[in-house]
């Protein structure tokens, strides 16, 4: 299976407002409840990998498959950030082992999905995939 790459604009769009949106309950809202739910019955760093990995994913879709390198610098700077946020908030506590898993998840992703597109040549036109056909 290849990913014919960029995506869709609308998809681009979707994936970045996600992203932000990732960004703002990490940063400015509480920790959901489920959150802390599934931490205590899984293994802690298990679920960071796993929530970098799908951040990374919605960052490498948004930006339209670039810079895998620079995806996964960015993922892992939010990792660090929201660590290093945690010493302020009540009730968290930070842990560098959380960013080596934020990063080990993040890293995982963005390599599949590196190896898995392919780029379309310039100038030719995303394939239509169910195009009308004429007296239908």
């Amino acid at each position: 299976m290849r990913i014919t790459v960029p995506p869709p604009d609308a998809l681009r769009a979707l994936c970045i407002a996600a992203f932000m949106a990732v960004l703002v309950q990490l940063f400015l809202l509480d920790e959901p409840r489920f959150v802390k739910v599934l931490t205590n019955v899984t293994w802690d760093k298990m679920c960071h990998a796993l929530a970098y990995g799908s951040f990374a994913m919605l960052l490498w879709v948004g930006v339209g498959f670039r810079s895998p390198v620079g995806n996964w610098l960015a993922v892992v700077t939010v990792g660090a950030l929201d660590e290093f946020h945690q010493l302020f908030v009540p009730g968290r506590d930070a842990e560098i082992l959380d960013v080596v898993a934020d990063a080990v998840g993040a890293a995982i992703v963005t390599y599949i999905l590196h190896r898995l597109s392919t780029r379309r040549p310039s100038g030719q036109p995303m394939p239509q995939r169910m195009a009308a056909q004429p007296g239908d």
